[in-house]
């Protein structure tokens, strides 16, 4: 036999659902052996809980999440924006409600096959922007750290909260609509408020904005919240090109999160005429 060199291999990749269901052959690989041999496939199963590449454990989801009791006092500061041009007090707003469109949690490593469609503070911006001006409510560009009690995030899928507690910091306030200042939650936010002594770390790093929202808002007044709400495109199947349909996956993600963050803004701004702010 002649051995020759390999000058060009196909980038390996994770078997996922849709190439088994595309190819049942796949299933054949496993080794026959191992169907009689129930420690092995509980060592495999174990193995591959503890480097996290399955789903989180039963009654663990990268939803919105309660916040487990605080670690530390919990002070609840106040922000307090100026009069609306309406001329209701704009501090009167204490208390903002979630305004809950899109899922607002995604993850990325071995248990995604299309990346959730994460949205930045500038794209965000511009968004609010475009409504404000439709509606003709005055708006202000902030870049302001303010004291607030923001979550402490839980970036690994397990079975804790994604909020393990809360403590004493700052938050960026990036806008203000009608003097009432606005929070918006990224992605980064949630990277910035990780827990920073994990008790366990694993391959898949998740990142829930809309629990770290509703955290701000259960524990602070005064300023309004919104959250990055994407998620997961939908891949089509059965797929020729794995990777253009994983590519318009994530095309559709987007602009679906741009959709409900529109829709964020607009309940807000609805919110604000009903409160007699604007």
């Amino acid at each position: 036999m002649t051995i020759h060199p390999v000058r060009r291999a196909a980038k390996p990749r994770y078997p996922d659902s849709y190439s088994v269901e595309a190819d049942r052959a796949l299933l054949s690989c496993r080794p026959s052996r191992w169907a009689y041999a129930p420690l092995v496939g509980s060592v495999l199963a174990a193995t591959l809980v503890l480097s996290g590449c399955v789903s989180p454990p039963a009654g663990a989801s990268f939803g919105p999440h309660t916040a487990s009791p605080s670690t530390t006092p919990t002070l609840s500061p106040t922000i307090a924006p100026a009069a609306g041009p309406s001329g209701t007090p704009a501090s009167k707003v204490a208390r903002v409600p979630l305004f809950e469109y899109g899922k607002g949690a995604g993850a990325i490593g071995c248990v995604s096959v299309s990346s959730p469609a994460f949205l930045s503070e500038e794209e965000a911006y511009d968004v609010l922007a475009q409504e404000c001006e439709a509606a003709g409510v005055p708006l202000a560009k902030e870049e302001e750290d303010r004291t607030a009690v923001r979550p402490v995030m839980n970036l690994y899928l397990t079975a804790q909260e994604s909020v393990l507690s809360t403590q004493s910091g700052t938050v960026r306030v990036d806008a203000e609509v009608a003097g009432v200042p606005v929070v918006y939650v990224s992605r980064q936010d949630v990277e910035d408020w990780r827990d920073p002594k994990p008790t366990r770390m694993t391959s898949v790093t998740g990142y829930d904005m809309k629990s770290a929202a509703a955290s701000l808002l259960e524990n602070n007044e005064g300023f309004a919240v919104l959250y990055d709400p994407s998620g997961y495109g939908e891949m089509k199947r059965p797929a020729d090109d794995m990777d253009k349909a994983r590519a318009q996956a994530e095309d559709e993600a987007r602009v679906k999160a741009l959709e409900d963050l529109r829709r964020q803004v607009r309940a807000f701004l609805d919110w604000l005429r009903a409160e007699g702010v604007i």
